[in-house]
């Protein structure tokens, strides 16, 4: 058994966590004579993360007739929603300015 809980939820009112706070929870059973004793508390597990912030506007380092070469600041601590980055994605548009395309990751 599992249940889904948004950390968008836990960190809004009335919970209000803390980023890179243990989210502490208990869980007990539930049938028509009424619930069991609730389990012990966990004392490690989940700590409050979110997505990463915005990313900062890639320089064109050097360009050619064969290639572009690109370089950004990477994310960490907060900005990276105190979580390790995994990997970036770049995206190319056609000149539309609204139509992206996915060149790697």
């Amino acid at each position: 058994m599992y249940c889904v809980i948004p950390m968008s939820t836990l960190t809004a009112a009335p919970y209000n966590y803390a980023f890179d706070q243990l989210v502490v929870v208990r869980a007990s059973a539930h049938n028509s004579y009424g619930y069991s004793t609730p389990s012990a508390v966990n004392s490690v597990g989940a700590k409050i993360r979110s997505v990463p912030s915005v990313m900062v506007i890639p320089t064109i380092v050097s360009y050619s007739d064969t290639s572009v070469t690109l370089s950004w600041s990477a994310l960490s601590g907060t900005t990276a929603g105190n979580s390790d980055i995994t990997a970036y994605n770049l995206q190319w548009d056609n000149g539309s300015g609204s139509t992206f395309t996915d060149l790697t990751s």
